[in-house]
């Protein structure tokens, strides 16, 4: 396998609890043709000390500094940017890429041209919770589906074609606020298929954090929003009229993905663009899936 350039790209933002462990991650992979592009983005603990002193001892480190914090987009839209290799992968501050990551992730989008980027399962661990491991599907069309509710790829595993960045000009949505990488991958999707590997090729660690008030709204407002343009977009795709769903069966692959099931059952049984308030408080609903059908169907008869 040819080793092509790959830009590592990683923001932080007073990440000195747990950064050093996420770069000697980065710099112990197995896939050596790497530049690892970290931008601090303003921070007010020695989260520059520790890059610097990283950045000392291996040439492959591009450090960024910003006196000023500019938000999560601003710095992942910079990095973006800044990125010279073929292909651009995302790592978080507080997270784990195991060692086999990059080469492996490398490997899976040369041997699948018509891939634009990928991402891979994630190891959840951290908050005092019980590991687990979550597995997204591999299958474009599942994840197109998938989208409505949940991102398509982990961000912090994803690697994407820079090719397909820079000609497109996409980026990161200051309009979608803490829904930006789930608007992301919506956009690049646009220009070609996702896919995912299914090894936990990243250990994700889950937020020692609360979301603020105004994030949580935030995230709810941009989710909603995000929600409708791919539900708008599934429905001019597949050229699926509301009022007529009896001829529309056969125009949605099939996939016995539970939540794949359950998109495709919204999409082609609710008659009327009125409902719709109603069906997206149970699409944001944590129900499992076939709760959710179920009230589904009740909404329709009401």
């Amino acid at each position: 396998m040819t080793q092509p350039l790959v830009s590592v790209v990683m923001p932080c933002y007073n990440s000195e609890k747990h950064l050093a462990e996420a770069i000697n991650s980065i710099l112990s992979q197995s896939y050596k043709n790497i530049e690892f592009i970290i931008l601090n983005d303003g921070s007010k603990d020695s989260t520059a000390e520790i890059i610097r002193s990283f950045a000392a001892e291996d040439p492959r480190i591009r450090f960024h500094d910003l006196e000023k914090n500019g938000g999560l987009i601003n710095a992942s839209n910079t990095l973006l940017q800044l990125a010279k290799g073929e292909y651009i992968a995302r790592m978080d501050s507080d997270d784990i890429s195991q060692p086999d990551r990059i080469s492996r992730q490398v490997e899976y989008m040369q041997a699948n041209p018509h891939k634009v980027a990928c991402g891979t399962a994630v190891e959840q661990f951290g908050n005092g919770e019980d590991i687990r491991i979550a597995r997204k599907s591999d299958d474009n069309e599942v994840l197109l589906f998938m989208s409505v509710r949940n991102c398509p790829l982990w961000n912090p595993s994803s690697m994407i074609r820079r090719s397909v960045v820079s000609q497109n000009n996409l980026r990161y949505d200051k309009n979608y606020p803490v829904a930006e990488d789930s608007k992301f991958w919506f956009d690049v999707s646009m220009f070609g298929e996702l896919g995912n590997l299914p090894e936990p090729l990243v250990r994700y660690r889950r937020s020692e954090t609360q979301l603020s008030r105004s994030q949580t709204s935030q995230m709810k407002e941009s989710a909603d929003k995000l929600r409708m343009d791919i539900f708008k977009y599934i429905l001019a795709r597949y050229q699926i009229d509301l009022r007529a769903v009896g001829d529309t069966l056969e125009k949605i692959p099939k996939s016995k993905d539970a939540m794949y099931s359950f998109l495709k059952f919204i999409t082609l049984t609710y008659p009327s663009a009125s409902k719709i308030t109603k069906i997206k408080l149970i699409l944001a609903s944590t129900l499992d899936p076939k709760r959710k059908m179920k009230l589904t169907a009740q909404a329709l008869k009401a």
